[in-house]
This record gives structure tokens, C-alpha cells and sequence, in this order.
């Protein structure tokens, strides 16, 4: 009977720092461009490989038509930038470079390489969505004008 007990315990044992053993260490990170099964329109996870790609749509604008935006983020981690002014004549064409660098799961920031430029932080929205935010991080009072769609596959240059 006392074997029986034993074995039952030692069973027990096992079994039990066989589980605690898995949950002492910390989640592996996932670089998973799929959606969360909560959350379908946010990925779980951004990486410059995964995520690379070419966006574009066409934003607000103060003083003209529209801005017809073209924004590709290569996998090494370099970006570009153009951006034409719709309606205007002249100074209608900017064009930027530099890198861009994942702040989260969800944020990026465009940082130019000419000194002149400010960055631009957006939000990945989906895996073919991002929208600009302002230079605070937050999204615009008309959020949905600033969205980019994906329009070429991942690891398109």
C-alpha cells in the first residue's frame, strides 16, 4: 500500500516540476506578421523583414488639393518618402530618405537622414494599413484621411 502511495507521489512530482519548469521562462518573442486572434486588425508583431513593403494614398492638405503620398520601407531597414502636392505649381514634389525604426508592436517612426526633416511616427493599422500620426504620436482629429494601403507585397523595394 505504502508503495502504491509513493509511487503515486513521486508521479505527482514529476508531473508538477515538469509544468513549473515551462512557466518560469518568459514568452519567446514572435516577429509573426499575423493578426491576434483578439484583435484581428492589429498585428501581433512587426519586424523590418516581415513588414516591408510599398504604401501609399493620398493625405490632407492645408494649402492645396491633396498630398498624393508614396512611402516604401525596405527590409534593411531604409525608407523613401515622396510626396506630391496636388493642385500646386510649384514646390509641389518633396522626396525623403532615411530609416526607419520600430517603436512597438504597433508603431514605426520614419527618421530622414537630411537633418532639415522632422520624423514621422505612424501606426500599423493591419498588414496592408498604416496611418500617419501627428508629431505627437496621436492620431489626427480625421484619422481615416491619413491612412496608407499596402500596394506592392512584402519585401518589395
Amino acid at each position: 500500500m505504502y508503495a502504491k502511495i509513493a509511487f503515486a507521489i513521486a508521479i505527482g512530482s514529476m508531473t508538477l516540476t515538469a509544468c513549473s519548469g515551462s512557466n518560469n521562462q518568459p514568452p519567446s518573442p514572435t516577429t509573426s506578421s499575423s493578426p491576434t486572434a483578439t484583435n484581428p486588425g492589429v498585428m501581433a508583431m512587426i519586424s523590418s523583414k516581415a513588414f516591408a513593403g510599398t504604401f501609399n494614398g493620398e493625405i490632407p492638405c492645408g494649402d492645396c488639393a491633396g498630398i498624393k503620398t508614396d512611402l516604401t520601407l525596405d527590409a534593411d531597414g531604409g525608407y523613401k518618402l515622396n510626396e506630391v502636392f496636388l493642385g500646386r505649381t510649384t514646390n509641389n514634389v518633396l522626396e525623403s530618405r532615411g530609416t526607419w525604426r520600430i517603436e512597438d508592436n504597433r508603431h514605426f517612426v520614419l527618421i530622414p537622414s537630411d537633418p532639415g526633416w522632422e520624423q514621422r511616427p505612424f501606426v500599423v493599422l493591419s498588414h496592408n494599413e498604416v496611418s500617419q500620426l501627428n508629431k505627437d504620436g496621436k492620431p489626427y482629429s480625421n484619422d481615416a484621411a491619413y491612412h496608407l494601403k499596402r500596394t506592392a507585397p512584402t519585401g518589395a523595394n
